[in-house]
């Protein structure tokens, strides 16, 4: 029961900070690409990155910002959908969005665990 509250709680304020996250770049435009949904699956992979060697699934911090929070400030669903928009629009700006997405959130997940590892050395 306290870890499906710590969900719910962990959702709401990370569908918040997308929503922020999304007025902060609305003005934004890179090669007119859907900015704010970059900025926060980019954002959330480097701290899932972070996240992961630091805290185990039976933490409660685990279900409140990795399940509750992550999940909710990060969206798939918005990724696939804006990939098709673009594809349906320009098929080589979706290829590129597609690409930018997944290579940066490699990347900054990679960085991210490097980070969290460091974290617990120290």
């Amino acid at each position: 029961m306290l870890e499906s509250i710590l969900i719910a709680v962990g959702a709401f304020f990370g569908a918040i900070s997308r929503v922020f996250v999304s007025k902060l770049s609305e003005d934004v435009v890179v090669r007119e690409l859907p900015v704010a949904t970059i900025a926060v699956n980019i954002l959330g992979s480097f701290c899932l990155g972070i996240l992961i060697p630091v805290i185990t699934i039976s933490d409660l911090q685990y279900w409140f910002i990795v399940i509750g929070f992550l999940s909710s400030f990060t969206t798939f669903s918005s990724f696939v959908m804006e990939i098709n928009n673009l594809w349906n629009v320009d098929k080589m700006k979706s290829v590129e969005y597609a690409s930018y997405s997944l290579l940066f959130g490699f990347i900054v997940l990679s960085l991210g665990l490097v980070i969290g590892n460091q974290l617990l050395i120290t």
